[in-house]
């Protein structure tokens, strides 16, 4: 800190950007350097795996912001237009599968519409495509819809603690891509597997406690937590993903 003719000078020294070169994130591969945007932000020509060239913001790459050149944003928009022509019918079908009666209100999946739970026929007003691809379960009497995990959330909660629950490890392969995922379910592999857009090579899973998976995943997470992997295609768990050349022996990351 500097003082000039009164007035407190704070000195504000550059720090050289992290060299980028050559390196994935997600469809793009870093060629080299651009010039700095207006605000100095750090950039970098990038190639992206539809063969477009384009300048990428750096901290939006790291930060798993930009994916694509922008075509990985568009074949997910035509995903969803697909999706949101569900007939009611089709919803009626697809949440059977998950413990759950379409009630009403259906007009597109990402609009609200009235459900009711199968086993404590609660009923609840949410986003139908939480629902209908098994993202949410009941608000009532699930575990899966209390968000992130914590001790608190055990303390206010301890009747939770010996409720069965699976703590699993997928490896994944898309196009060009290979990674592994961790979770903890209720549900088994093949449904947790049905809001995953990438083919499943091999799986692991310990079956437990909702305490012991808790504790588990939170030890694994923090083991890979420099090894993290952002995967070309948006799904719910997507950064719990990481290197699948990592992997040395499942069953001991496991804990069996």
């Amino acid at each position: 800190m500097l003082v000039l003719h009164g007035l407190k000078v704070r000195l504000i020294t550059a720090v050289p950007a992290k060299d980028l070169t050559g390196k994935r994130f997600g469809r793009l591969r870093v060629l080299h350097r651009a010039p700095s945007g207006p605000r100095w932000q750090t950039r970098w020509h990038c190639e992206c795996d539809c063969g477009d060239i384009k300048v990428m913001q750096a901290s939006n790459m790291t930060t798993g912001k930009s994916k694509s050149c922008g075509c990985g944003a568009e074949e997910t928009r035509r995903t969803n237009n697909a999706k949101a022509k569900l007939s009611e019918e089709q919803v009626r079908e697809k949440c059977s599968e998950y413990g759950f009666d379409y009630l009403h209100g259906f007009n597109g999946i990402q609009k609200n519409a009235w459900f009711r739970c199968q086993e404590c026929e609660h009923k609840f007003f949410v986003k139908a495509e939480r629902v209908i691809y098994g993202i949410n379960q009941c608000p009532k009497c699930s575990i899966g819809s209390h968000g992130y995990l914590s001790k608190e959330f055990f303390d206010a909660r301890p009747e939770l603690r010996d409720v069965p629950c699976t703590v699993y490890l997928l490896k994944l392969r898309g196009e060009n891509e290979e990674f592994w995922k961790i979770g903890i379910t209720r549900r088994t592999v093949a449904k947790r597997m049905y809001q995953i857009p990438y083919e499943l090579v091999e799986s692991e899973t310990v079956k437990t406690t909702f305490w012991n998976a808790y504790l588990l995943e939170k030890e694994l997470k923090q083991a890979i937590k420099k090894y993290r992997y952002t995967p070309v295609l948006d799904f719910g768990g997507w950064t719990e993903c990481f290197q699948a050349a990592l992997v040395v022996d499942t069953p001991t990351m496991l804990g069996q």
